[in-house]
């Protein structure tokens, strides 16, 4: 093979077998080392590794550890052609915890029996509208929707209602939790020296979401001893009946948006 190029050489007929011997310099030195022998005890680094199986479905690469007996295949399902991670022993009867780490560290732990937990993170809805599907369980006749979609919490600043009476400085203050469409406020407007409200009018507006029907809740004044029913309507919430003046009317109410 003397002054031949390597690319001018025949394809080996056969794969090797690992006993074969190449010259390599080391050191300065030409020296002998086996096929077998040009990785051994080395750790390969690559930018890809692409392990494809032309027929489709099958098993397209297994990576075994002493650990456990552990076997991680990725796989074709054969059926749809999506592609599965299966993490089992070497026999593949059995399945073993799975695990994830972040630069040695936890960050996701699926059990034998498929639950899967975020050990140091949380689970991020990449996309407005997506959420978690109920849909695999079974549903009342009317039901419309199983996405859950949204959760938020925070705080709101009720403004002056125009059903109000106030005495002195008006200063306010709410909370919210939204769950989906129900969204739960608490909210209180107080005034330095009194507050009052006519019957069926507005104790304040600047609701964080807009309510899609009237809905009741309640109300109580700033002895938290005589109360009443408010009603969440649009941005509002309106008195149903007359408050006499106080110091603070706290209200609260759950509500469809």
């Amino acid at each position: 093979m003397a002054d031949k190029k390597i690319s001018a050489l025949t394809g080996a007929s056969t794969p090797l077998a690992g006993t074969e011997v190449l010259p390599i310099v080391q050191s300065g030195s030409t020296v002998k080392v086996s096929v077998a022998n040009l990785t051994a005890g080395r750790t390969t680094a690559m930018s890809l590794l692409d392990v494809e199986n032309a027929a489709g479905g099958g098993v397209l690469g297994t990576f075994k550890s002493n650990w456990s007996n552990t076997k991680v295949a990725v796989e074709g399902d054969g059926a749809t052609g999506a592609g599965v991670l299966n993490i089992s022993n070497a026999a593949a009867s059995a399945a073993l915890p799975f695990k994830v780490k972040l630069n040695g560290t936890e960050v996701i732990n699926v059990d034998t029996s498929g639950n899967a937990k975020a050990t140091i993170g949380n689970f991020v809805v990449g996309t407005a509208g997506k959420g978690i599907d109920f849909s695999a369980n079974t549903h009342a006749a009317g039901m419309t929707s199983e996405l859950l979609n949204d959760y938020e919490e925070g705080v709101w600043t009720p403004t002056q209602g125009a059903g109000l009476t106030v005495v002195g400085a008006f200063t306010s203050e709410g909370t919210y939790t939204k769950i989906g469409r129900l969204v739960t406020v608490r909210g209180a407007v107080f005034a330095a020296t009194s507050v009052a409200c006519t019957s069926a009018g507005i104790i304040c507006g600047g609701l964080p979401f807009v309510s899609a029907l009237d809905t009741a809740g309640s109300r109580f004044d700033g002895t938290l001893s005589n109360g009443g029913v408010i009603d969440a309507n649009g941005s509002n919430i309106n008195s149903v009946g007359a408050i006499a003046a106080t110091t603070a009317i706290y209200f609260n109410v759950t509500y469809m948006v």
